[in-house]
């Protein structure tokens, strides 16, 4: 019965490379340069657009959850929130894009801020987790907007949240709604491809354990019995 338990402990929580910013030039346009691991590969990544601000050293933590129970970085499958000191501030409603130097999966996108803002992205995600964060608390939705692109639109306060896009792109572009003072992100990806949420029919390798010694049994009581 020990050996059970230890074995459905397999289902943890999903740990997320955050991309670590090593470079970035403030202006209009702007840019950033950083990399974060996926699987045993190590994925470069490019941002390009308006830009206040590349914070890759010591700074302010914007990713802090002063709300325990609201857990916007740490909500959804997610167990781990960005760095402190890794995120691109941006405040202009002008396009944007993100670069890999591979097919990535499964990408996390962690945003401060929305205020009522919104993104339209090119790739279809889902919205992992919301909550109060750094500046407040609020609600963001997510809308198809047709034609290949999708929305995350803040309907109050301050949102803050993990999304995470669900198919393989070496690219992202995106582009925000409104002027805002300020509002951040930071991406980034599970350790493996094969750690990354399970939504078909396959069973997780936990449910695949606890079921061939059942399997393995009932075959044995049937060759006893023939």
């Amino acid at each position: 019965m020990a050996w059970l338990i230890g074995v459905g402990s397999l289902s943890a929580a999903t740990i997320v490379n955050w991309a670590d910013w090593t470079s970035g030039t403030a202006g209009n346009p702007g840019s950033a340069s950083g990399s974060f691991q996926f699987g045993p590969n190590t994925v470069n990544v490019t941002f390009a657009g308006q830009t206040l601000e590349v914070i890759t050293g010591a700074g302010t933590n914007y990713w802090t959850e002063p709300n325990p129970a609201a857990r916007p970085y740490t909500g959804g499958d997610v167990s781990n929130a960005p760095p402190p000191n890794d995120i691109i501030r941006m405040s202009s409603p002008t396009s944007r894009s993100l670069t890999f130097s591979e097919s990535v999966t499964g990408l996390y996108f962690a945003y401060v801020s929305l205020n009522r803002n919104g993104f339209v992205f090119d790739q279809d995600f889902e919205i992992v987790s919301q909550g109060q964060g750094y500046w407040g608390n609020g609600t963001a939705v997510k809308q198809d907007l047709g034609g290949g692109l999708w929305g995350l639109t803040g309907t109050s306060g301050e949102p803050h949240g993990i999304l995470r896009f669900t198919g393989s792109f070496t690219s992202i572009n995106w582009s925000s709604n409104a002027d805002e003072y300020w509002y951040g992100f930071t991406v980034g990806a599970v350790a493996r491809t094969q750690d990354l949420p399970n939504t078909g029919e396959v069973p997780e390798p936990a449910t695949l354990l606890l079921t061939a010694p059942g399997l393995l049994l009932l075959s044995y009581w049937r060759r006893r019995r023939a």
